[in-house]
C-alpha cells in the first residue's frame, strides 16, 4: 500500500469530528516526525560531505607536514565548530569513502559508532539499533561492550572536549563611571546586564573599586577579584532548547531582569532534530528542579546579544556536564 493510498483511506474515515480532530492530530505528529528525520539524514549527509571535503584537501597538500591538523584547527577557529567535530567528520568520511550510509540513525548514532574498527561489527550494530530504536545511551552501551571485550576500537586520538570554569561571589561589583544616562559623569554600580545603580547617600567609592553586599551593606572588598565578578542566582522559567534558556535574574540591590540566555562553550542540536529534543529535556532535568535557583556567571554576549552563562546547580557544572553526555558539542 502506498503512502497516498494510506492517505485517501484516513481522509475517508473523518465523518465525525471527534474524527477528524483524532486525525489532524495524528497529521501533524506523523509531520512533525518526518520533519525530524529529513534533518537528521541531512547532518549525516552534510557532516560526510564536509568530512570528504576536508579529505580531498589534506590528499591535495599531503606533502606538506602535519597539514592535515592546521587545517582542521583553521578550520575550527573561523567556522567556530569544535575540532572535536571536524575530526569526528573527517573521520565519517575515511570510514565510509562511498558515500555516507543509508538509514534513519543520526549523526549523533554514527559518531559512537566510528569507535568500532570492524566494519561487520558495526554495520551489524548499526542495523540492530536502528531496528530496535535504541536510545543513544543503549548504543553508546553496547558500542563500549564490544570495545572492551574484544579490543576493536579505532584510535581517533581525538582531545577531548572539556570546558572549565567557576562561578564567582554573589553581592561583588565594579563602581564605574556612567557614560550616558542620568548618571552620565557620575560613580555608580555595575549590576550587569547594561544596568546601573546609584546608592542614595554617601558613596565613598572610587572608580573600578571592587565591593561586595554584606548585611543589606556595601563595602569595599579587597577579598574579591575580578573573577567574582557576574555572578547570580537565576530562576529558570522556560528552556527554549538544549543549549538556549530564559530566567529572572538576581542583580542584587532589590533589581532583576528577565534575560534569554545561552551556554557558554557548547552547541546542542537543532530543536526540530530527535537529538534536539533529547538536549533540550536533558537542560529541563537539570536547572528546573524544583523552581530552584540556578547559579550563573555570565560573558560576554552572542552575536544573537544573548549573554553566554556558565550554569552550576548544586555543585555541579551544567555546561561540561551535558558535553560529556553528548547531549552537545563543544564550540570554540
Amino acid at each position: 500500500m502506498t503512502q497516498t493510498t494510506q492517505a485517501i483511506e484516513k481522509v475517508q474515515a473523518v465523518a465525525r469530528y471527534a474524527d477528524l480532530l483524532r486525525a489532524v492530530r495524528g497529521a501533524f505528529a506523523g509531520g512533525r516526525k518526518r520533519a525530524e528525520q529529513a534533518v537528521e539524514q541531512e547532518k549525516v549527509r552534510t557532516s560526510w560531505e564536509i568530512g570528504k571535503l576536508i579529505d580531498e584537501h589534506i590528499l591535495l597538500n599531503k606533502k606538506r607536514a602535519v597539514y592535515g591538523e592546521q587545517v582542521i584547527k583553521r578550520l575550527s577557529r573561523d567556522l567556530r565548530i569544535s575540532h572535536t567535530e571536524l575530526k569526528y567528520m573527517l573521520e565519517f568520511a575515511h570510514t565510509y569513502p562511498i558515500g555516507p550510509p543509508a538509514g534513519q540513525l543520526s549523526w549523533a548514532d554514527h559518531r559512537e559508532l566510528l569507535a568500532v574498527n570492524d566494519d561487520k561489527e558495526r554495520k551489524s550494530l548499526a542495523a540492530q539499533a536502528e531496528k530496535e530504536r535504541w536510545q543513544r545511551e543503549r548504543l553508546r552501551k553496547e558500542v563500549r561492550k564490544i570495545t572492551r571485550n574484544e579490543g576493536i576500537t579505532k584510535d581517533l586520538s581525538f582531545p577531548i572536549s572539556r570546558l572549565s570554569a567557576q562561578p564567582g561571589k554573589i553581592g561583588t561589583y565594579r563602581i564605574i563611571r556612567a557614560k550616558a544616562g542620568p548618571f552620565a559623569g557620575e560613580l555608580a554600580v555595575d549590576l550587569g546586564f547594561s544596568n546601573y545603580y546609584k546608592p542614595k547617600g554617601k558613596f565613598p567609592f572610587q572608580d573600578r573599586d571592587l565591593i561586595s553586599i554584606a548585611n543589606g551593606e556595601s563595602k569595599a572588598d579587597k577579598n574579591v577579584a575580578e573573577s567574582d565578578l557576574f555572578t547570580y542566582k537565576a530562576y529558570v522559567f522556560h528552556v527554549i532548547d538544549g543549549d538556549t534558556f530564559t530566567a529572572v535574574i538576581d542583580l542584587g540591590f532589590g533589581f532583576v531582569t528577565a534575560q534569554t540566555l545561552r551556554l557558554r562553550g557548547l552547541d546542542a542540536p537543532e530543536i526540530v532534530s530527535a537529538d534536539g529534543g533529547e538536549a533540550k529535556k536533558a537542560l529541563e532535568k537539570r536547572i528546573m528542579k524544583n523552581s530552584s535557583p540556578v547559579l550563573i556567571r555570565t560573558t560576554k554576549s552572542d552575536k544573537y546579544d544573548r549573554y553566554l552563562v556558565d550554569v552550576f546547580q548544586g555543585g555541579n557544572y551544567v555546561n561540561q556536564e551535558l558535553l560529556a553526555k553528548g547531549f552537545a558539542t563543544g564550540v570554540e
